[in-house]
């Protein structure tokens, strides 16, 4: 038999045990309805803008008069600062050589060569500044002749040219796409930068494959490879020429 007093002490603790989840349930509960959220209406409904989504436009039209007007303005001249780039972004012509090759020509190109540039005879050297070889004239205060890119960059399209001015000697001359009386006996010599910054060098004693501009990758880095065989030294660009 249980005793009294164990009796009491087990309905003593029995009573703490009701108190304590009764306190609890009603604490919950009271907390619950306390902190309820309650949605608040809006008095003045106002409509949202969003983004609207419109067809897209082919602007390459725009863009080629646009570049065509510049290029015929004389826009785009190279002024002290950094290098000043034009994308030739316009049809491409084609010519074909006597010796059976394509030149990949602008369709407002002009064939006049280095007369269509002033340009000194004398006097034109060239440094590399901040990811430029920048073109000065000793003979007028060192003023900038020309900038071109000193890392180029090969683009996945050729680019076409514009005129038949198509680089710079090592001894600061223009050179002309005909002037093919530059190539040297000697084989991989440098002769001098194209106007997209890239090299322009004799064509080595080992054949190599060559693609459509007159280039290859074969050494490394990018570079034009030209011969006095040749009616032309570059048939395109294969980086982003600069304008004079």
């Amino acid at each position: 038999m249980i005793s009294t007093r164990d009796f009491l002490l087990y309905l003593v603790a029995l009573l703490f045990v009701l108190y304590g989840i009764g306190g609890t349930l009603f604490y919950d509960s009271w907390h619950v309805a306390s902190t309820k959220s309650e949605p608040v209406p809006f008095t003045n409904e106002e409509v949202l803008l969003g983004a609207v989504i419109t067809t897209a436009v082919d602007t390459r039209s725009e863009n080629i008069n646009r570049l065509r007007s510049k290029l015929a303005s004389g826009a785009g001249e190279a002024p002290a600062g950094p290098p000043v780039f034009t994308s030739v972004d316009e049809t491409i012509t084609s010519s074909s050589s006597q010796a059976g090759g394509e030149l990949f020509l602008c369709s407002g190109y002009q064939a006049a060569g280095k007369d269509l540039v002033a340009w000194p005879a004398t006097g034109v050297v060239d440094t590399v500044i901040e990811g430029a070889r920048v073109y000065r004239d000793l003979n007028s205060e060192g003023s900038v002749l020309l900038q071109l890119p000193a890392s180029p960059v090969a683009m996945a399209s050729p680019n076409c040219l514009p005129s038949s001015v198509v680089g710079v000697t090592l001894s600061g001359q223009l050179i002309d796409n005909q002037a093919t009386s530059l190539v040297r006996a000697e084989s991989a010599v440098l002769i001098g930068y194209a106007l997209d910054g890239f090299p322009i060098y004799t064509k080595p004693e080992a054949l190599v494959a060559l693609d459509e501009c007159g280039g290859t990758s074969a050494f490394g880095d990018y570079r034009y490879l030209v011969g006095a065989d040749q009616d032309f030294l570059l048939a395109c660009f294969k980086g982003i020429p600069a304008s004079f």
